[in-house]
């Protein structure tokens, strides 16, 4: 607990002057208009207009409502530096008090031109769920006050992390999980160099096991293939996994560095995927995985927040020069994307990965792309490619691929390239073979995994939300400042 106080940061200045928590008319009772449905934006209170001074700013209007009787006409906002869980049904009155009727008349705007109904939905019901708890702090450190916490929300980006009262938290969860991803590791890890034999694990590696959460088990190819990259872990080579999509080869990262673990290699480790895969492989890793993910992406704001809060563990109080714990990554797993990788090329390079993983690894076919080069430039331990097509159009793409885990073994991939371009004369195929054997483990799903169905397709028509609307309509109409 010590080292966790020591952790504690002072909240900005500006949250002390934001409301929290639910209005109250003048005599002290919350004002309450019962709504028919049980939507979320259905159970925010409704703002006192006596109280109207003291409100926040607004940042945007979300929808509007009419309480009756009497016939109430209110606005659902949200305020400024507060997230959505302090939203408000607030009056027209509020507007005009905050010089803000243009804001009102664009929003009866859009609500024409999408003819939106009062029922609509709001906004996402997940930005009311933590995502992760990332800051520690108190409202009033010189008198002892308030503990608060730094809340990243799900479905929005760093940037929009707010403060809250740790009252107001009831994901006790979430406050446990972040405790412990603050407390400093009490054992060091082995050093960089060293790598366990593989006779420690049985024939074949027989012996090796991993404990996951809640008792998951990998299927038995899965199995096999952790072994395999446990193998090319201790043999200190890189690897491809080349598994046919829907073999698990996620999971089977997962495994590896849940056995990394074991061993108190503890990262950090780097996996580069598609923004399509990324809360695919944030929940797989947070289902299969005890380490410390941290999703490395957004704007530029919130770039700077995962710097402030998830980087670093946090200096103790009163040490002098440089606190060697203040030089270790608190992440233990940082999942970004290829466009984020290319922009912050240079904060990649300065960390030292035990191991980089690259998923859709076709995706850097091209030697000479920007894609490959920026991403070979980070130096790691250890490297790992994930990818469903080994080869799209020609063998050089294969040779790239090799390039990368084995820059020493396959230097010349053009000459490879060219050498191997027809596999049809007499012994090239077994040549190729043999040479790439140790590097690449290719499974198809007919092979080991007999229980999948067969793929049904199903179209399920789905109707926009009226946010979705809105995001429609301001793209057709080029409407960039919306």
């Amino acid at each position: 607990m010590d080292d966790l106080m020591e952790n504690i940061v002072t909240a900005p200045p500006q949250f002390n002057s934001c409301f929290l928590g639910p209005k109250q008319s003048s005599n002290g009772d919350r004002e309450h208009h019962e709504l028919d449905g049980k939507r979320p934006w259905e159970q925010f209170a409704l703002a006192s207009r006596d109280g109207l001074a003291h409100l926040p700013d607004i940042e945007k209007v979300l929808g509007t409502h009419t309480f009756g009787p009497p016939n109430d006409v209110r606005y659902l906002v949200k305020f400024k530096a507060q997230s959505y869980r302090h939203c408000e049904w607030v009056p027209e009155d509020l507007f005009v008090l905050q010089s803000k009727r243009g804001m009102l008349t664009r929003f009866h705007k859009n609500i024409l031109e999408l003819e939106q109904t009062e029922d609509g939905e709001y906004f996402n019901p997940s930005y009311l769920q933590v995502d992760r708890v990332i800051g520690m702090g108190r409202e009033n450190p010189a008198k002892d006050g308030e503990t608060l916490y730094l809340v990243k929300w799900e479905g929005l980006q760093y940037c929009d992390s707010t403060w809250e009262y740790a009252k107001h938290i009831q994901e006790a969860h979430k406050v446990a999980t972040y405790k412990k991803c603050n407390t400093r590791p009490s054992q060091s890890p082995p050093d960089r160099s060293w790598r366990p034999k593989a006779s420690a694990f049985g024939k074949n590696l027989k012996d090796l096991t991993v404990r996951f959460r809640i008792r998951l088990r990998l299927r038995d190819y899965q199995v096999e293939g952790l072994r395999w990259l446990a193998l090319c872990w201790i043999r200190r080579q890189g690897c491809i996994l080349g598994d046919e999509m829907g073999l698990g080869k996620t999971v089977q990262t997962a495994a590896l560095l849940q056995w990394l673990r074991s061993l108190h290699i503890l990262g950090p480790f780097l996996i580069v995927v598609p923004l399509s895969t990324v809360e695919n492989w944030k929940r797989e890793l947070e289902t299969w995985t005890d380490l410390n993910t941290v999703i490395f992406h957004g704007n530029a704001s919130s770039i700077q927040v995962i710097r402030d809060y998830e980087w670093h563990y946090v200096k103790k109080p009163g040490t002098k020069g440089k606190d060697s714990n203040e030089l270790k990554h608190k992440f233990h797993v940082l999942v970004t994307t290829f466009e984020m990788a290319l922009a912050y090329q240079r904060d990649l390079m300065t960390v030292p990965w035990r191991l980089v993983v690259i998923d859709e690894a076709q995706k850097m076919k091209n030697i000479d792309s920007k894609v490959f080069n920026a991403l070979n430039l980070i130096r790691a331990d250890h490297r790992l490619l994930l990818t469903g097509t080994p080869i799209q159009n020609n063998i050089g793409e294969l040779f790239t691929m090799l390039h990368f885990v084995d820059s020493k073994a396959f230097r010349q991939t053009k000459a490879l390239a060219a050498e191997f371009e027809d596999l049809t004369l007499p012994g090239k195929w077994e040549e190729l073979t043999r040479m790439i054997e140790p590097y690449i483990l290719r499974r198809m799903k007919g092979n080991v995994e007999k229980s999948i169905p067969p793929k049904e397709e199903v179209i399920i028509d789905v109707e926009l939300t009226f946010t979705q609307k809105q995001y429609y309509r301001a793209v057709l109409e080029g409407k960039r400042e919306w």
